[in-house]
């Protein structure tokens, strides 16, 4: 804000649409219509990384990038060394059912991931690549987990099945506790603080404070 009004200060045209954004200091990250994810620097040069990967999500932390894609795979990357690397590799299945990554979320030293199911371990586990997470929730037959976040107690879930509502989780020993109705379809989710936040298909913001 410039005096008190909204100011454009710059355009950066990327020429296609935009569906998630992330910075660090002077970079910018973006997910596009294209594959990968492009990379904005301090110069406004623009570059891909991961050029062979359908991007779905992407969450930032500690200097690295975490992206979740349609494959089921999850990447990082380093921004200090500009490193590639996949700590989750694709899902083979002879059925070859896609299994999109539509959230993935950092908290702490933990790292979330949500698709048909939602699975969160550490960070040195994922790069342990032992296939087996700390924590498992589980979707009905049919489902996908469309939307997570993760607060200190708790973890946020809009699923596809019910995507009026916000399905509530323990966090540290995964139990249902409940949901609240949004009154309408929900078309994004944050949490800020202590504050669940939900965007509407309405254009109506909703918050609530956990008791």
């Amino acid at each position: 804000m410039v005096q008190r009004k909204l100011e454009c200060v710059e355009v950066i045209a990327l020429k296609e649409p935009i569906h998630q954004l992330h910075a660090s200091s002077e970079t910018i990250f973006a997910i596009t219509e294209s594959q990968g994810v492009k990379i904005v620097n301090d110069s406004r040069a623009i570059r891909n990384i991961f050029k062979g990967k359908h991007v779905k999500c992407m969450t930032l932390t500690q200097g690295k990038l975490y992206i979740g894609c349609t494959d089921s795979s999850i990447q990082e990357y380093s921004t200090t060394y500009n490193r590639e690397q996949e700590i989750k590799p694709p899902t083979r299945s002879w059925i070859k059912q896609s299994k999109p990554i539509h959230s993935i979320v950092a908290y702490r030293e933990w790292l979330y991931s949500a698709s048909k199911h939602v699975e969160g371990t550490t960070f040195k586990e994922w790069k342990k690549r032992t296939g087996k997470p700390k924590i498992s929730i589980h979707s009905d037959k049919g489902d996908n987990v469309m939307a997570m976040e993760v607060v200190e107690d708790f973890i946020y879930l809009i699923s596809s099945s019910s995507a009026n509502s916000i399905q509530i989780w323990l966090r540290g020993k995964p139990k249902k506790l409940g949901r609240i109705s949004a009154g309408s379809k929900i078309t994004s989710l944050l949490a800020a603080n202590d504050i669940i936040l939900c965007g509407t298909e309405m254009g109506q913001i909703k918050g609530w404070i956990p008791l």
